[in-house]
């Protein structure tokens, strides 16, 4: 199943998939949504998952490594996909044309066909790029996914996660 389906069915813990270039702040976003502490991070090599509970849903959040030779590897996690968080560093603006292109590699794949898709710019509080900048840079409108947002979020305070995270379940849910 995944986006190509629904997900209606309840005995399924839905997947989502947290993706972005190696140092955007997945592994610190996905240890704040875990347990609202922040422990040091290291570079993510392969996976991390984790069961986090998204508005009374449960959800098996993937962080996958953003390393070029991950990135290589991410394409064989799209099948049974229900939503699609793609994290970027706002603060370094150098790296947004290969992020640019990773996610739109990534919403072309059939297995993401109507898959939500949750921009987090993180960093927020290091720049002072508003959204419509974001989403301008990183071409967000021209993603052809029913369901596309942005949120500016600061993954080591938390701040814009829980709105994030309930745009995501109420998308989810849509679909």
């Amino acid at each position: 199943m995944g986006c190509v389906g629904s997900c209606a069915d309840d005995d399924v813990v839905p997947r989502v998939l947290m993706l972005g270039l190696k140092g955007a702040g997945k592994s610190t976003i996905l240890n704040k949504l875990k347990d609202d502490d922040i422990i040091e991070v290291f570079e993510t090599m392969g996976f991390n998952t984790e069961t986090l509970d998204f508005d009374g849903k449960e959800v098996c959040v993937w962080d996958l490594g953003g390393d070029t030779k991950n990135r290589n590897l991410w394409r064989h996690y799209f099948n049974g996909t229900y939503g699609l968080i793609f994290v970027v560093d706002a603060s370094d603006k150098k790296k947004f044309s290969s992020a640019k292109s990773e996610i739109e590699q990534i919403v072309s794949s059939t297995e993401l066909l109507n898959c939500p898709v949750l921009f987090l710019m993180n960093k927020t509080d290091l720049t002072d790029l508003s959204v419509d900048e974001f989403s301008h840079e990183m071409a967000v409108l021209r993603i052809k996914q029913p369901m596309c947002q942005v949120f500016p979020v600061c993954a080591s305070t938390g701040n814009g996660l829980s709105e994030a995270m309930s745009w995501l379940s109420k998308a989810m849910k849509k679909e």
